[in-house]
This record gives structure tokens, sequence and C-alpha cells, in this order.
């Protein structure tokens, strides 16, 4: 009995043992297949990142160049650049060497001006109406920061301040009153005598002037222009339209009433207040005739004269005035000479520039139709006899 119970023991052991043996065999399974399956899955998860990149990579390269991230951003440093090198380069160079070649190219023209008062030794009031043409294409605006100067046969002879203008298509109005400061007084007078008696003349203004024009400024570029403007030409196409002889001032001889058109072919009109002009017949004064409140305008103008008669008349005199009465009284042509004698802007100082260039004035005219007073008919008698 106790051999069989031992038995029966050692057989139940061994039993144990082999399933011992069994289910520690089956975790070892379990646990290689476990862990084959995680590698698997880490296989698995790393093919399919490195999938993931070579498709993105694959797609990247596929695509246009232009829709390529890289490209952009390159594109981008390149744009920054370039804009850091040509607004520098625009502002500094191209726009200042544009604008001043607009400048150089354009022209200056003026159809009206007019000298006004207050004149003055020294200076006087100018309006003026012009245009500027051939300025380019840009649309802007010009500034001048100070007078420019006005040069007359390479003096300067005075200063003026030019307005500021807005230009468009190349061309600016240009419509101002200012004071002109005359700095050469003995200089401006020749001018003078140059503008009422030559064809033209030629002013050269010199100067700075700013300009802006798309949204940028460039200050101080030059100005230099050359205007040539018709002159007064002496007014040669004048005439007298009445002439007669008056009672004047209880003088002993009368006086003289004359009405005269004289044309002047400049644009510049010119205020003189009083104009004293000497009448003469051949070398014999016959006296001083004055216009007040004068303005001599471009074009015709009408003018009415008035003053006595000379009655200090020599015996150096006495042929030529007898010639004279003579003329009249057979109604034969007669010519004389009208000389500029002064200009007095106030009616009662003179102008020391302007009655210098009123002094180069000299006109000679027929007289029309005279009928002679009975004081100079005897006058004439005495002289004849």
């Amino acid at each position: 009995m106790a051999n069989i119970q031992s038995m029966t023991d050692q057989e139940s052991e061994k039993n144990n043992r082999a399933s011992y043996t069994t289910n520690a065999t089956g975790v070892l399974s379990y646990m290689e297949t476990e862990l084959s399956h995680d590698d698997n899955q880490e296989e698995i998860e790393r093919n399919l990142v490195d999938g993931n990149d070579a498709a993105k990579q694959t797609t990247d390269t596929d695509k246009p160049f232009y829709r390529r991230k890289r490209f952009w951003v390159i594109c981008g440093g390149i744009n920054v650049i370039i804009l850091i090198i040509l607004i520098p380069l625009i502002i500094l160079v191209i726009f200042p060497s544009v604008a001043q070649k607009a400048i150089n190219n354009s022209n200056l023209s003026f159809s009206y001006m007019a000298l006004q008062m207050p004149i003055k030794n020294d200076s006087f009031s100018m309006s003026a109406v012009g245009e500027v043409t051939n300025g380019g294409s840009i649309s802007g605006s010009v500034t001048f920061p100070e007078p420019v100067d006005i040069i007359w046969k390479d003096t300067k002879i005075g200063k003026v301040q030019l307005p500021d203008s807005q230009f468009s298509g190349g061309s600016a109005k240009i419509n101002s009153t200012g004071i002109f400061n005359i700095t050469n007084a003995d200089a401006f007078g020749q001018f003078t005598i140059a503008q009422l008696s030559n064809d033209n003349f030629t002013w050269t203004l010199d100067g700075k002037v700013d300009v802006k024009a798309l949204g940028i400024t460039k200050r101080g570029l030059d100005f230099k222009k050359n205007i040539v403007i018709q002159g007064g030409a002496g007014f040669k196409n004048s005439s007298l339209i009445y002439y007669q002889f008056i009672t004047y001032n209880n003088t002993p001889l009368g006086g003289q009433s004359v009405t005269a058109s004289i044309w002047n072919p400049s644009p510049i009109s010119i205020f003189l207040g009083t104009l004293g002009l000497d009448v003469y017949y051949k070398t014999t004064f016959l006296g001083l005739i004055e216009s007040q409140n004068l303005t001599i305008n471009p074009g015709q103008n009408t003018i009415d004269f008035v003053g006595g008669l000379a009655v200090n008349f020599t015996l150096r005199d006495s042929p030529n005035v007898a010639e004279l009465f003579s003329r009249i009284l057979s109604q034969e042509p007669v010519l004389t000479t009208s000389k500029g004698a002064f200009a007095k802007p106030d009616g009662v100082n003179e102008v020391t520039w302007l009655s210098t260039g009123i002094r180069s004035m000299e006109m000679d005219n027929l007289l029309p139709n005279v009928t002679l007073p009975p004081l100079l008919s005897l006058l004439n008698l005495t002289l004849l006899g």
C-alpha cells in the first residue's frame, strides 16, 4: 500500500512538472509572440514614417519651382535687397537727374508783363503772365525758395521772386505779382533804353528751385533760363491824329493840344504817370507837352497831350518858325519831332532809370491839318516881313 501510494505521488509530481513545463513554454511562446508583434508594429510604424517622408519628398520634388516655399523665400529676400538699393538710388540719383533734365529742357515765355506802382529808383511792382512748356510728362510742383537773379548782357540788374507753380503734362501756368528789386541802377537805366528802343531783348533768369513729384522732393536744383522778350522798337508805328493851337494858361502864344496814336509792339505795359515830351520843328524847340496818369499798354494807345508854346525864339530860330507857319497856312506836310523829357510816376518826382529810358525816345510825326490862331498868323507875317 505504501508502495502504491508512493508511486501515485511520483506520478502526480511528474505530471505537475510536465504541466509546469508546458505552462512555462506557453508563456515563453506568448511573450515571444508579443515581442515579435511589437517589433513588427514598430517596423510598420517606421515604414509608415519613412513612407510619408518619402512621399513628402517625392511630392515636393514634383511641384513646379514657383510653387515651392523655398522659391518665394528667396524671391522675398531678393526683393528686399533690391528695394534697399533701388530706393536710395531713385531718391538720390535718378529723380534729381530726371528733374534737372526736365528743367534744362523746359521753355519759359511771358505773354504779358506790367511795370506798376509803386515805382521807385530801387524797385517797382511787376505783374507777369507766362507759361512753362516742354517740362516732361511727370506732374508735380516747383517752388522758388529765394528770388532769382535777372541778368541782362552778363550784368545782374535785379532780383524777383517767382511764384510757386503746379505743372502737369510738361507745362505750367505763371500768373504773379511781386516786387522787382533793382540791384544795379545804372545798368537798369541802360536796359530801359534797350527795352523801349530795341526790337527785342534777352533776360537770363538764374536761381535755385525745389521740385516735388512722385512723393519725392528735391531741393536746390539749378534754374537758368534765357527768355527773349519783344521790345518797344522805338514806337516807330506812331502818328499824330490831332494837333491844334489853343489858349493855354495865359501864355503869350498859347499852347498845343495833341492827340497821338502810339503802337507798342512789346508785351510789356509801363505805368509812366506824368510823361513829358519836347516838341521840335527841325532844331527849333516848340514847347513841352504832357500827359498825366499815363500807362502805355501793349498794342494801340491813344494818348492826349497838352502844353504851352515856347516864347523864347531866337533869331536863329526865326527861319524855322517862319517856315513852319508858312507850311501850316499852305497846308503842306509838316514833320515834327517829339523827344522824351521825363517820367514822373507819382506826378511829382522823376524816377531816374525810367526817365533815362524815356529820354532815349524820339518820334518823327507829320502834323495833321492845323489852323493858326490870329496871334500866330500875325507872328508869321512879322517873321516873313
